[in-house]
């Protein structure tokens, strides 16, 4: 079986169209279709195996409830500026998700492009420049359904593991005063193709069944 970081090549490895005349990338093509279905895979694999449970829809997080930072390092200057930004454009922003574990609420977001490099910085500068600009992390609640909920911890995905996730993952939980947690989407997809989860060859079945539809269609097989 093929490894899952190999589903989607980056650089000089990357598989290229051989015959369309405009050159493209072929697993860019992968990457933006699997952008497509990605997050069901993650919900439903947070639910079955971590007992999560999933709340339908995407909670608000409004900028003039978050406070700023208390600390002072680089990250929390970072993320105070990007903060005081929102508030001055933007009244609020939707996560991509809200989980309940054992009478708790968890902000969820994920970031899943595989061929992302961000112009060839290491992966733990990319990760901290994005989690810099995004001071959703500072949040204590959302409001959801109509009604705020108070904020227990953040859950975010990322495409792999890379060396020092702890030490930011920690630096962030310092930061917001909260639990803050990883999961790293290349791992559970290698989790699922392992264990071939029914529920995970019955989601992916149905995308692969909607895209050969519409080929067969572009094709002009049907």
């Amino acid at each position: 079986m093929i490894d899952t970081l190999d589903i989607f090549k980056t650089g000089k490895e990357s598989r290229k169209s051989k015959n369309s005349i405009i050159p493209n990338d072929l697993d860019s093509i992968r990457s933006t279709l699997f952008g497509k279905f990605y997050e069901g895979i993650i919900t439903k694999w947070l639910e079955e195996n971590e007992r999560y449970i999933h709340k339908k829809g995407k909670p608000c997080v409004y900028w003039n409830d978050i406070l700023e930072s208390k600390f002072d390092d680089d990250l929390s200057v970072k993320l105070n500026k990007s903060l005081k930004y929102k508030k001055e454009h933007n009244k609020h922003t939707n996560s991509d998700g809200l989980f309940e574990k054992d009478g708790k609420f968890y902000l969820w977001e994920a970031k899943h492009w595989p061929k992302w490099d961000e112009g060839g910085k290491e992966i733990p500068t990319q990760v901290k420049d994005l989690l810099g600009d995004s001071p959703w992390i500072l949040a204590k609640k959302v409001k959801y359904g109509g009604k705020p909920i108070k904020i227990d911890g953040i859950l975010f995905s990322w495409w792999q593991k890379f060396d020092g996730y702890d030490t930011i993952q920690n630096e962030i939980g310092q930061i917001i005063d909260l639990p803050f947690k990883f999961y790293f989407t290349s791992e559970i997809i290698d989790d699922c193709r392992k264990k071939k989860y029914n529920w995970y060859k019955e989601l992916v079945n149905e995308q692969k069944e909607n895209i050969d539809e519409f080929f067969k269609e572009l094709l002009g097989e049907k």
